[in-house]
């Protein structure tokens, strides 16, 4: 075989894989769209094409993200943000500046956050990329809905609707709409229309956007303590993210779980969830989903005249760093406002 034979080999393999691990990914199997992410960068890297290692690391991180390994995020995101650089792929730039935001959300910085989406959504603007710029708005959207400043994470999120209702972003962004129509106006018929939506992801193979839905609809479960409900969502949820990976949908299912074991009167099985969503909150870290867990902890302390200080100085230690870590003027009323709520709680 000539050398030239081989290297359009190697570089359909290498389209391949990446165009199969998207897939697998947005399918609900982002290890294994990890594992072809890995072999699209190793063809990419042979071949020396710069454009297709950019790729590659997009994927990668997206992978990472889901999988939450974040830390392992990171290094693919930066790898594929100077590989598209160099080789000015400009929309595949714009996806990873939006996955490195994501990254920077979860693990609580805020102002990073907010430096890598104004780049994206300039840049999916630009390129007339709605996928990107909406992604940016949504990311905006979430560090609000997370500071349960709800009216502002709606202002935000409408900015991310986009056409095209089969596609992963419209279905995203549909659901995080009903949801906080829901937290807002407590209108049950949002209930219909997040199932609508569930159903509607599971058809149509995406079920990364299904699972997602889900937790959406275990929490407005939670919130109108329809507590039966809350539990078998639940575990349905944990049934499917765990062989999957998806590590961080496991944590917010065990908090919901923890919840409804202690309503039920069962202290042990719910401290038991608890510090299993809590340890792996902190190892990833997903700075919301562990003051999240925390603050559960310490109202169930409270309840019971357990003391909690230890956990009381770690919630005090993640807010610290969120302020910290929020210097610019857009999250800032927000961020105070979910500080004193907590305050309120743990009074």
């Amino acid at each position: 075989m000539k050398d030239e034979d081989e290297k359009d080999l190697i570089f359909l393999r290498a389209s391949l894989s990446y165009e199969i691990g998207i897939s697998l990914i947005l399918n609900g199997q982002p290890g294994r769209g990890f594992e072809h992410g890995l072999q699209s960068l190793r063809d990419h890297t042979a071949l020396k094409n710069l454009e297709g290692i950019a790729a590659a690391n997009s994927e990668l991180s997206l992978a990472s993200y889901y999988c939450g390994n974040y830390s392992q995020g990171f290094h693919y995101t930066q790898q594929g943000i100077e590989s598209a650089t160099q080789s000015q792929s400009l929309r595949m730039l714009g996806y990873l500046y939006d996955y490195r935001a994501m990254l920077e959300f979860v693990t609580g910085h805020l102002d990073t956050m907010l430096e890598f989406i104004e780049q994206a959504i300039e840049l999916g603007k630009k390129l007339g990329q709605a996928d990107i710029y909406a992604t940016g708005y949504r990311l905006v959207s979430d560090a609000f809905y997370m500071m349960q400043d709800y009216e502002k994470s709606l202002e935000y999120l409408q900015s991310a609707h986009v056409e095209h209702h089969e596609s992963f972003i419209a279905l995203d962004t549909l659901y995080r709409t009903k949801s906080l129509h829901f937290l807002l106006d407590r209108d049950v018929k949002m209930i219909a229309d997040l199932k609508d939506i569930i159903n509607q992801a599971e058809l149509t193979g995406l079920i990364t956007g299904k699972l997602l839905a889900q937790i959406s609809l275990m929490f407005a479960y939670r919130s109108l303590q329809e507590w039966e409900n809350a539990k078998d969502l639940a575990n349905e949820i944990k049934e499917v993210s765990h062989p999957r990976g998806f590590r961080s949908f496991v944590i917010a299912a065990n908090l919901i779980l923890a919840q409804y074991e202690w309503q039920a009167g069962h202290h042990d099985n719910a401290f038991g969830f608890l510090n299993e969503g809590i340890q792996e909150a902190e190892s990833l870290p997903f700075i919301w989903l562990e003051i999240m867990g925390r603050i559960s902890f310490s109202v169930f302390s409270q309840q019971i005249g357990q003391p909690a200080e230890a956990n009381r100085q770690r919630i005090n230690h993640l807010i610290h760093n969120l302020h910290h870590n929020c210097q610019k003027s857009l999250f800032k009323s927000s961020l105070l406002a979910y500080t004193k709520h907590i305050e309120q709680l743990l009074a």
